[in-house]
């Protein structure tokens, strides 16, 4: 019996001690990564809707639609709005401004700052593509609309040809340059040269006489390509002399008869020039002249309006094209319809020719 407990004992025992297994060993260790974040330049692209070019405040800035080639003058605008996209973030751009100088690309001089607003369109929509390429949509994390106004200065700071673009700059000075580099003659000088005279030589009262030709040139700098309208106007004449002058009834050759009709259209009773103006002119220019004019008589002449002071009033050379590219001419011929009775040497007045930059 004694026996047999101590067989049931140990066999319990046996049953009651834990169960142990070989564990295989391991070991783990950790590795960092390299990593540096590439700083990007911003790139930037302009909405050509928004390009927009102004007449200086004096001409109440308006649109300045009629300007066909690149020059200016003090006072006139350029707009631009431009969308910068730093991948490294908006808040990365630094500054974005408009620059001026001889070639083109980043390192021109800085003119004036361009200022943030607040559009949130998709430069996709302007035709902006990058990478695949697909259309950009605008992300306001790294992308914003900048508004650029360059303003012409006076002559005595910027004057001849330049390059005008905009540029960004990132906090770490990386720039980008609007790929659009526009070229501009600023201020450029205008000027009109006449050659010739308006000489009608020896003439007898009662007598119609043509002048020698004159030949006005648009004399602005060479390579501004500046475009004048050309205007003309003029006074009465007199003689200087004290020689008791009377042509036909005072002491005054009239320049025409107060801008009143007939103009040019003489009109004769009993053989008499009874009215009609006493100067006229004929212009050519290419296909053009004054044959079209609305006041122009059968010979294609038309009168001259009086000086005023008022450049509302002097009227164009040529109506339907009064336009004069630089180092282009038009040539005038003038036609004097002399009173009679008429005596005196009328040398005293004045002819004037006009050219207004378009």
């Amino acid at each position: 019996m004694k026996k047999l407990i101590g067989l049931l004992v140990a066999a319990m025992l046996v049953l009651t001690l834990p169960l142990s297994f070989a564990v295989t060993p391991a070991v783990g260790s950790g590795v960092g990564i390299i990593i540096y974040t590439r700083d990007e330049a911003p790139r930037i692209w302009m909405d050509p809707n928004k390009r927009i070019v102004y007449h200086n405040n004096a001409d109440d800035h308006d649109v300045l639609i009629e300007r066909t080639q690149n020059y200016a003058f003090e006072g006139e605008q350029v707009w631009w709005d431009v969308l910068v996209y730093d991948k490294n973030g908006e808040e990365n751009i630094k500054n974005v401004h408009a620059t001026i100088g001889p070639e083109q690309g980043p390192g021109n001089i800085e003119e004036v700052e361009c200022v943030g607003n607040e559009r949130t369109t998709d430069p996709g929509k302007l035709g902006v593509y990058i990478g695949d390429p697909y259309p950009l949509t605008f992300d306001p994390d790294t992308m914003r609309w900048y508004t650029c106004k360059f303003t012409v200065e006076p002559q005595e700071s910027m004057y001849g040809e330049y390059y005008v673009t905009v540029e960004a700059v990132d906090k770490t000075d990386l720039v980008g340059t609007m790929d659009e580099n526009e070229y501009w003659f600023l201020n450029p000088n205008i000027a009109i040269d006449i050659r010739g005279a308006i000489d009608f030589g020896d003439i007898s009262p009662g007598e119609r006489k043509y002048s020698s030709t004159l030949v006005i040139t648009n004399a602005a700098d060479e390579g501004s390509a500046v475009v004048l309208q050309m205007f003309i106007s003029g006074t009465d004449f007199y003689d200087p002399n004290p020689s008791g002058a009377r042509c036909p009834d005072s002491n005054v050759l009239a320049l025409n008869n107060g801008n009143d009709k007939p103009g040019c259209q003489a009109v004769f009773k009993d053989g008499k020039k009874v009215a009609g103006d006493n100067f006229c002119y004929f212009a050519t220019r290419g296909a053009y002249s004054t044959n079209t004019n609305a006041g122009a008589d059968a010979e294609g002449y038309d009168d001259i309006p009086y000086e005023t002071g008022d450049p509302d009033n002097r009227a164009p050379i040529i109506d339907t094209n009064p336009f004069l590219n630089q180092g282009g001419d038009i040539a005038i011929t003038f036609r004097l319809d002399l009173p009679k009775p008429c005596i005196g040497d009328f040398t005293s007045g004045q002819i004037y020719f006009w050219g207004e930059a378009v």
